[in-house]
């Protein structure tokens, strides 16, 4: 975080990048959001810290049956992140890879996680992340049907304005990747 603070990226929102792609808004210059997949405890106690020290907003994509279970995220600490201005998206109540089963499951998966999320959180959820990655155009027009705003893969590269909104990529990290291959991945699109 403090690499991107010195290099001056601006670290965004999603509903920043959606209004920007699809609404014709603007970005700042050197844009970049940051995500989290399942909703680990972590994303409160390590990254929330952090990312608060440099005003950085984050997304957590929760598997909503994993709420309050052990080593993820509870629903306080879910209201914590949402009320300091992280956007929660969903990840399906029970992340499962959607394009390996029916679309009665899939539509199961959607509308459940969404309505955990907002009768928690008493907003809409807008964005989904496809557990494992896993997608096709089934389940991205179920995403749709069910009211989400976009889709995100597991698919690596930048996405831009060309961009599916339902199946948008990202530059995927870990931990112990070192400082080097961050920057060549955020400078690099096709990386």
């Amino acid at each position: 975080m403090n690499f991107l603070a010195q290099k001056g990226y601006h670290v965004i929102t999603l509903d920043q990048l959606y209004n920007t792609f699809y609404g014709k808004s603007l970005l700042p210059d050197k844009p970049i959001a940051i995500t989290f997949d399942d909703g680990y405890r972590d994303n409160f106690t390590n990254a929330f810290p952090i990312m608060q020290k440099y005003h950085f907003p984050g997304t957590v994509f929760m598997v909503s049956s994993y709420i309050n279970g052990d080593g993820f995220l509870t629903a306080d600490q879910l209201k914590q992140l949402h009320a300091s201005g992280w956007t929660i998206g969903g990840h399906t109540e029970n992340h499962i890879d959607l394009s390996k089963v029916s679309s009665e499951t899939v539509v199961k998966e959607l509308k459940n996680s969404r309505s955990t999320l907002e009768n928690l959180l008493g907003q809409p959820i807008k964005y989904i992340a496809y557990p494992f990655g896993g997608y096709n155009s089934s389940v991205m027009n179920l995403a749709k049907a069910d009211g989400y705003t976009a889709g995100f893969t597991t698919a690596r590269g930048w996405t831009h304005q060309e961009s599916d909104p339902y199946a948008l990529q990202r530059i995927y990290c870990y931990a112990n990747m070192g400082i080097q291959e961050f920057e060549r991945r955020i400078t690099h699109p096709d990386y």
